[in-house]
Parts: C-alpha cells; structure tokens; sequence
C-alpha cells in the first residue's frame, strides 16, 4: 500500500514539474535543436574536395581542399544549379526531381518600396517589379531597353535610351544616366552589381549630382504642393536666367491646395503627413 501511495506521490509531482516546465520552456522541435542539417554546411558538402559542388538550386560552392568554400549566385544566363554534374554545375533548364528548385531563382535584386518598377542597374534591357516587396525580373526583347516607365521597352537607337547607375570610387550614389528620378546607393555587398536601386521619394523630384541627394525640380514659376509632406509648398521664381524655389509652411497646421494655389483646413486640401 506504501508503495502505491509513493507512486502515486511521484506521478503528480512529475506530472506538475512537466506542465510547469512547458510553460517555461515552450516546445522545440528536434530539428531547432540540433541546428540545420550536416548537408547543408558548405564544408561538409564539399568534403575536403577541389571544384564545383552545388549548395542549392540556385547558388554553387567552389571546394578549396581543406580551406573554407566560396560561395556564388550561378548567373543569369544558367541560373540553376545541377547537383548531378561532376563540373560546369550551373545550367540553364532547371534540374528534374530537386526539391529545392520550387520558384523562379532569386533575382538578388532587392526592393526599395513594396511595390513598383526599377530599373536593373547595369542591363538596360532588362527591369523588375517589386511585388510586396519580392524582385520580378522581366527582360526586353532583343535591341531594346526599358522605358523607365511601368512594363515598357522601346527599340534602343541612341546611347541615351540605355540608363545605367555607374558607381565610381568612393561614391556612396550615383544616379540613373537617363533619368535621374531613379539613383543607386553604391558599394552595398549584397546587393545586385553591389547597388541598391531607388527612386526619389517626391514626384517632382531629380537625383541632384552636386547635393549627391534628391531634390525638387520647378516646372515653372508659381505655387506648387510637398507632395512629401503637404503642410508645405514651394515657391518657384525667376533669378536671372533660371527657375529657382523656397520651401514654405503654412501656418496654423493647414495644408497647401496647388489647384487652388493656397494653404486650407486641412480637411479641405490633403491629408496631412502623420509623423510617428
């Protein structure tokens, strides 16, 4: 009977331990614990070896004996990686039965907004669309170039109609050679060409190469809406021969109306920029 009582005595004190400690320490799974898979380590993919060995669908390792791997995207042109072939391991059709093959290959470019088109930084055949914030490649037909402009390409017959971002040393920017709405942050390792593609943020505003930032562009003179935050407005006049513009508040929290060319209630004109 002693024993049955011990027993029992021990079962609910396990028993609570157990339900206090999965409070404490939630599940994990066996796979969390032990870290990813062995195969998944470039060391032990390559084994010692020299050569070309495949990470994954998309990128290959190159085996340096016993010295730490490199690891490289396989390029555009053969973008899959085969884990079939002794060397010449990335190919352009995607290999039959890999299961890591699933999606298009990663672009490398990365999304400056959520959604939008972009230029490709050196190719000006070729641009993407950012899509909740994942890069879609799209390439023109051959002997054209992107239009700057939602999915469009013309036929390139002047050096002009190809943009490109050319980073030179020591620039942390440089803008698009065709139309400075567009600029790159330059130097970034992981991105694609090293360069982080964006656009100025206001819709009247160019990549300025002597600020080395954006800045607003009159379209003539007069009274025209910070369409980056409507509580102010630019004025744009004549000194000698060019248009230049001062940047002005309103008063009294109001915004500014470019069609009615003054600052209204801002229940009137735009809503206002909330600053968090």
């Amino acid at each position: 009977m002693k024993t049955l009582i011990v027993l029992v005595v021990l079962t609910a004190i396990c028993g609570s331990q157990a339900a206090i400690t999965s409070r404490i320490f939630p599940l994990i799974a066996p796979r969390d614990l032990i870290g990813p898979p062995a195969g998944d380590d470039p060391a032990t993919i390559c084994g010692g070896a020299f050569g070309e060995k495949c990470k994954d669908c998309f990128s290959m390792l190159i085996c340096l004996g016993n010295n730490p791997p490199s690891e490289a995207k396989c390029p555009d042109a053969t973008p899959y990686c085969d884990k079939t072939r002794p060397s010449g391991v990335c190919v352009k059709d995607k290999p039959a039965g890999d299961p890591t093959c699933e999606g298009p290959p990663p672009t490398g470019f990365i999304c400056t907004a959520a959604e939008g088109f972009f230029p490709h930084p050196t190719n000006c055949s070729q641009y993407f669309e950012c899509l909740n914030n994942e890069a879609i490649k799209y390439d023109c037909p051959p002997g054209y170039s992107w239009t700057t402009n939602g999915m469009g390409c013309r036929q390139r017959t002047s050096t002009i109609h190809c943009g490109t971002i050319t980073c030179k040393a020591g620039d942390v920017t440089a803008p698009l050679s065709n139309n400075a709405t567009f600029f790159g942050y330059c130097n970034i390792a992981e991105a694609l060409e090293n360069i982080i593609v964006t656009k100025c943020p206001g819709a009247r505003q160019v990549y300025d190469t002597s600020l080395k930032a954006c800045n607003f562009v009159c379209p003539s003179e007069g009274l025209f809406e910070d369409d980056i935050d409507p509580t102010f407005y630019y004025e744009c006049y004549k000194s000698g021969t060019k248009i230049v513009y001062e940047s002005k508040q309103c008063s009294n929290n109001r915004t500014f109306n470019e069609r009615e060319r003054r600052c209204v209630a801002a229940d009137q004109g735009q809503t206002p920029v909330l600053v968090l």
